[in-house]
C-alpha cells in the first residue's frame, strides 16, 4: 500500500512539474522563424524559440542575424536566408525602423528569385520583434534598388502578404495611389504607397486592403473600418465588382462625410490601369444606403472634384 501511495505521489509531482515548466513558456511551440527550402522556390517555418528577453530589441536582432547567418552541415531539409558570402555588416534601429547593412555580395551574388524570397523571410523574421515595425537594407552605401533603379525602401510585415497556400517567389513591387478623408472628413487626399504583392493576387484586391489599414499620414482619416472584409471581386471590361460584408455598412467611419468614403475608394481603385468604373455590393446585394443616405446602386467613376 506504501509503495503504491509512493508511486502515485512521484506521479502528481511529475505531472505538476511538466505543467508549471509549460505555463512558464506558454509559446514555445508556436513560435519559429522563416528560413528557405532547399530548392530556393519558398519559406520554411523552423520552430525556434527566442533565447533574449521579448523587450530586448537589441539582443533579439543580433540573435536573428546570428541564428540566419549560421552555417550548419547537420541540416539539409532549409537553408539560411542568404548564402555564406552575403554579411550583414552592421545594423541601426531607430523610431521602430530596422536598418541592415549588407556587404556588396548581397546583389551580385544572389538571383532574383532567392534575392525576393531572402527579403521576405528576413523581413518577417525581424518584424516578430515588438518594437521593430518596418526594415530597410542597405547594399554597401547604398539603399537597395530594384532591377529598374527605384529603392526598395523600408519594408514591413503586411508587405509580403503571406499565405501557407501560395509560393511567395512571385512577389511584385508597384506604387498606388490611395485616398484618405482630410482632417475634417470633408474633402479627399491623395497618398502614394509602395506595396509589395504576389503576381497571382488581384492588384485591385491589394489596393482595398491597403485602404482599410488607414492612412500613413496621421493627420489623414481613413474612409473604410478595419473590420470590413471583401467577400469577392473581379473585373469585367474595365468594371470593377466589390462585394463586402455587413460591416462596409454597420461600421463607418466616424467624422467622414459619406460621399467622400465612397469616393476615396472608387478614386483609389480607377487609379489602377484598365478600371474606369466601380460597383459596390454588400453580402451580393447593391439595393442598400451607405450611411443611410447614399444610395450603392449605382456604377460609380473617378471624383476628383472632393479633392483638397
Amino acid at each position: 500500500m506504501k509503495r503504491k501511495m509512493l508511486i502515485l505521489t512521484i506521479f502528481i509531482i511529475f505531472v505538476l512539474s511538466l505543467s508549471a515548466c509549460q505555463k512558464e513558456n506558454p509559446e514555445s511551440s508556436d513560435t519559429f522563424v522563416y528560413f528557405l527550402n532547399t530548392e530556393l522556390t519558398d519559406l520554411v517555418k523552423v520552430p525556434y524559440t527566442p533565447k533574449a528577453g521579448k523587450n530586448d530589441t537589441d539582443s533579439l536582432v543580433k540573435e536573428y542575424i546570428e541564428l540566419m547567418s549560421r552555417v550548419d552541415e547537420n541540416i539539409s531539409d532549409y537553408t539560411n536566408p542568404f548564402p555564406p558570402n552575403v554579411k550583414i555588416k552592421k545594423y541601426e534601429f531607430e523610431s521602430g525602423k530596422l536598418t541592415l547593412n549588407f556587404n556588396e555580395k548581397y546583389t551580385s551574388d544572389m538571383q532574383r528569385e532567392r534575392e525576393v524570397l531572402c527579403r521576405c523571410a528576413i523581413v518577417q523574421n525581424m518584424c516578430m520583434i515588438d518594437e521593430v515595425k518596418s526594415v530597410e537594407f542597405i547594399v554597401g552605401d547604398t539603399p537597395l534598388q530594384l532591377a529598374s533603379g527605384e529603392e526598395v525602401g523600408a519594408m514591413s510585415a503586411e508587405d509580403f502578404m503571406l499565405d501557407d497556400s501560395e509560393n511567395i517567389s512571385n512577389i511584385e513591387r508597384k506604387s498606388i495611389y490611395l485616398y484618405f478623408a482630410s482632417e475634417d472628413g470633408k474633402k479627399l487626399v491623395k497618398e502614394e504607397r509602395t506595396v509589395h504583392y504576389r503576381t497571382t493576387t488581384q492588384l485591385e484586391k491589394t489596393v482595398i486592403n491597403e485602404l482599410i489599414k488607414g492612412p500613413v499620414n496621421d493627420k489623414l482619416k481613413p474612409v473604410i473600418s478595419k473590420n470590413t472584409n471583401i467577400l469577392n471581386m473581379s473585373v469585367k471590361d474595365g468594371l470593377c465588382y466589390i462585394n463586402f460584408d455587413e460591416n462596409f455598412l454597420n461600421d463607418p467611419v466616424e467624422g467622414v462625410n459619406d460621399e467622400v468614403a465612397i469616393y476615396a475608394l472608387v478614386n483609389s481603385i480607377t487609379s489602377l490601369p484598365d478600371i474606369s468604373q466601380v460597383q459596390i455590393s454588400v453580402n451580393s446585394n447593391q439595393e442598400e444606403m451607405f450611411m443611410e443616405t447614399f444610395p450603392l446602386d449605382q456604377i460609380f467613376e473617378k471624383n476628383l472634384t472632393l479633392l483638397k
